[in-house]
């Protein structure tokens, strides 16, 4: 079981990182044909707006990214 919670407020709790990532992909208010479509969006908006690059190889790496950038306040296994 993983649960998160965002910097800016709101928990997902999930049986793994891809389950978590799903539901991120379902709250963004663009379209995603695929998870991995919605991560590789995400690396290139952190790129966009925080001018840092976000390197992963596995979804819990991606999670991992997130908390490091600041916007996973919380991630627990």
């Amino acid at each position: 079981m993983i649960k998160i919670e965002l910097a800016q407020g709101g928990t997902y709790i999930g049986q793994d990182a891809r389950d978590i990532i799903v539901q991120l992909k379902l709250e963004d208010w663009t379209r995603y044909d695929n998870v991995e479509a919605y991560k590789n969006n995400i690396a290139r908006r952190v790129m966009v707006f925080k001018n840092e690059q976000i390197q992963f190889s596995n979804d819990m790496e991606f999670l991992q990214e997130l908390k490091r950038i600041g916007f996973i306040k919380e991630l627990t296994k």
